[in-house]
């Protein structure tokens, strides 16, 4: 897939929906010869909507509407245009190193776009590292674990407090979050024997996720095999 993206110069995030993990969580049914042609929309609120595939032009405006940039890109030079578009859609990681390159250039102009771009990224981490702390201090294991954990891939080649690396891993010994991750690796065994289409390997996928939902009863993982099971 990255391989076909170079070649073709298609520059958009794309996902690669393995597992189908992402096709069960955005409820569009199963994709198949039969369901190949659809178009949705993410709104700039957040909201996830069918548009019309026969008509993308309207679906475009759809997604344009109320839609602004982060940083104002008339602000940056040609040098940085690739890093700010990965800054734009959330590839923190994927900047950090073009931000530390170019923030070593002779041009003013360079330099102070670069330093607009890393305010955006502290803006970012901060935030999210206010709402991580605050579900750690409400008991909330899971949810701070997970946000914390994604703090530390998502903004992977910045400076993170180092009390981000520690409450990771002292909420990964506690018994709450030791059970949703193992519950996690259930489901992932299930979805792994689930995309054979082999009707026994089907079988055997259901049956695990009928005991996901037993052994890991109010877990996230428990959650998501049953909704897999009530839409087979």
């Amino acid at each position: 897939m990255a391989q076909y993206l170079r070649k073709h110069q298609i520059s958009w995030p794309v996902i690669v929906d393995a597992d189908r993990s992402f096709e069960v969580a955005s409820n569009i049914g199963e994709i198949s010869l039969k369901n190949i042609w659809q178009a949705r929309v993410l709104t700039s609120d957040g909201e996830f909507i069918r548009a019309n595939a026969s008509d993308l032009d309207s679906a475009a405006k759809r997604a344009l509407a109320g839609a602004k940039w982060n940083v104002d890109p008339k602000q940056m030079p040609s040098e940085l245009q690739a890093t700010w578009m990965h800054i734009e859609f959330g590839s923190f990681s994927d900047a950090s190193l073009g931000l530390k390159r170019l923030g070593r250039s002779n041009k003013p102009e360079v330099k102070e776009a670069v330093g607009l771009l890393e305010d955006y990224v502290q803006q970012q981490m901060d935030s999210q590292l206010q709402v991580a702390e605050e579900a750690n201090k409400a008991g909330e294991s899971w949810e701070a674990f997970q946000m914390l954990s994604t703090l530390e891939t998502r903004f992977k080649g910045f400076d993170l407090p180092a009390s981000v690396s520690v409450d990771v891993k002292h909420l990964q010994r506690t018994p709450e979050v030791k059970n949703e991750l193992a519950a996690v690796t259930k489901l992932e065994q299930a979805r792994k024997v689930g995309s054979s289409r082999a009707p026994t390997a089907q079988k055997r996928a259901l049956a695990m996720l009928q005991q996901i939902t037993e052994d890991f009863a109010g877990t996230e993982a428990a959650k998501a095999a049953s909704k897999i099971l009530l839409g087979r």
